[in-house]
This record gives C-alpha cells, structure tokens and sequence, in this order.
C-alpha cells in the first residue's frame, strides 16, 4: 500500500496572467513583481518561458487586473496580456510526492475520466497540484478522494 498519500485538498480560486514580450533578464521581471506587489496582488505562482510569464493570483484580485495589465504594457514591461478563467487548484498531498510521477499520472487519468481539464501541473515534497475550472472543484475532489480511496482509507484505519 502506497503510505505516501494523506489527503486529497483545494485552495481557494486563482486567476491566470499570461503576459506576453517580457524582456530577458531580471529588469523586467522585477517590473512585473513590484506592479502586482504596488497593487497589492498575493503571487501564488510564476512560472517564465521565453518571454512569457504565467502568473497566478487569487480570484479576487481579478477587478485590479485589467489596469495592472495595461500599466505593465504602457511602460513597456510587457507586450500584451491575457487574464484567464477562474480556476480551482486541487491537490493529493503527501510526502515525497516530486519523486512520484505515478500518482501524478493517477491523478490526471481520474480527472480526465470524468470529464474534468487540467492544467498547470506542479509538484513538491509536498504535494502534486493541477488547476481545474473553478466549476469543476467538487467533481474532481470527487474524482480524486476516489481514484485515491485505498490509499486514504490506509491512512485513516492507522
């Protein structure tokens, strides 16, 4: 039985930020830091690849987005910007958890049997975490704590 696995969890809804034409270096990512922290926007997750950003923020910093974005671009941080759906992280939490990619692809198989998008995949000792549709948060909690029953039962029984 796989003793890893403790519990299956959610957080509250984030928003995604692509912003596009972000200069290499640090320069520019510093401009995007010190934006969201003049904002007063909480950083969940950044992520850098090419001169893309995605950036995840708590949902209810959507209403600043909009002029946060157009700041960015008008001093020339930035090229362009796009806010995303709300979205709901869902995780399996457990211990060593980076070092198994099995339940990582466990937990993707019983998202996507029931219908359910994910995204955005990241892992720690931790946890694994993926984003569904903020709609879809209790259906893929369902999905989880199910494809997972055995190992939670474990750990439940002691």
């Amino acid at each position: 039985m796989n003793e890893s696995i403790v519990g299956i969890s959610s957080e509250p809804s984030v928003v995604p930020v692509r912003l596009g034409g972000v200069a290499g270096g640090t320069e520019a990512l510093d401009r995007v830091l010190n934006a969201l922290d003049e904002a007063d926007v909480e950083l969940r997750s950044i992520t850098r690849s090419h001169d893309q950003l995605l950036v995840l923020v708590p949902a209810s910093a959507l209403p600043a987005l909009p002029l946060l974005i157009a700041r960015l671009r008008d001093a020339g941080a930035i090229r362009d910007g796009a806010i995303g759906a709300e979205a709901a992280p869902v995780s399996v939490v457990g211990s060593r958890m980076n070092a198994r990619l099995a339940i990582a692809a466990r937990m993707f198989r019983a998202l996507s049997r029931e219908g359910i998008n994910s995204e955005c995949l990241s892992t720690s000792e931790a946890r694994i975490w993926c984003l569904v549709g903020d709609g879809d948060r209790q259906r893929a909690l369902v999905a989880l704590r199910e494809e997972f029953i055995e190992e939670l039962s474990w750990v439940a029984g002691g």
